[in-house]
């Protein structure tokens, strides 16, 4: 795996490193429990509206997401865990 790490780790990684969990950013997307899931574990795509949601919920611009998140390999969340 290069660099870059897919949308849904990134959205993982952005959740763990502001010390949420799942259920409490669910609900603010208003999503049921397995699609929340599904968006980490790459079953399911985050739509635009729900990244801009999860975004303003942590209070970083996209630019920050994706330089932090996307570009860095400051963040490697294995795919098994």
């Amino acid at each position: 795996m290069n660099n870059e790490i897919n949308i849904n780790m990134a959205v993982r990684a952005l959740r763990e490193d502001a010390g949420a969990d799942q259920a409490m950013v669910r609900q603010a997307l208003g999503l049921k429990k397995s699609n929340y899931s599904d968006i980490e574990t790459g079953k399911r795509i985050l739509n635009a509206s729900e990244l801009i949601t999860l975004l303003d919920l942590f209070g970083i611009t996209l630019e920050q997401f994706r330089e932090k998140y996307i570009n860095s390999s400051e963040h490697t969340v294995s795919e098994n865990e």
